[in-house]
C-alpha cells in the first residue's frame, strides 16, 4: 500500500517496485503494545505489523529513499552486489566526494606466517 508514502494510484503505477529497506523506528511503548497486545503472532514487520498498524489507524510514516539500495538477503544477491561495485561506472561509488564514507581504523597485530612459501 503506497498511500502511506503519499503516492496516489497513478504515481504508484509508475513506481511498482517499491520495497521496504527494513529500517523501522518505534517508541518502546508502541513496540510493546504492537507485539504483545495487538499482533502477538506476527513474524514480519513489513508484511504484517506495519500494514496492520496502519489499518488500525496508528500513525505510520514512510520515507521514499531514492538513493542506491540493493537487497542482499541471499548469498547470490550479496555476491552480485559486490561484483557490481567493480563495474566501470557502478551504481554506487565508494569514492563520491559529496558523500564520503568514514571508517574507524583497526589497529591489529602484524601477520605472522609459518611453514609457508611466499
Amino acid at each position: 500500500d503506497t498511500t502511506v508514502l503519499g503516492l496516489d494510484a497513478q504515481k504508484a503505477k509508475e513506481m511498482p517496485y517499491i520495497a521496504s529497506m527494513g529500517i523501522y523506528v518505534f517508541t518502546a511503548k508502541a513496540m510493546q503494545m504492537l507485539l504483545m497486545n495487538d499482533f502477538p503472532q506476527a513474524n514480519d514487520f513489513g508484511g504484517e505489523v506495519i500494514p496492520q498498524a496502519a489499518a488500525k489507524g496508528l500513525k505510520v510514516q514512510a520515507y521514499l529513499f531514492e538513493g542506491y539500495w540493493e537487497d542482499i538477503g541471499t548469498v547470490d544477491a550479496f555476491f552480485h552486489a559486490n561484483l557490481e561495485c567493480n563495474d566501470p561506472n557502478p551504481k554506487f561509488s565508494f569514492y563520491d566526494r559529496t558523500a564520503p564514507i568514514y571508517t574507524q581504523s583497526r589497529f591489529l597485530p602484524p601477520s605472522k606466517i609459518l611453514d609457508s612459501m611466499i
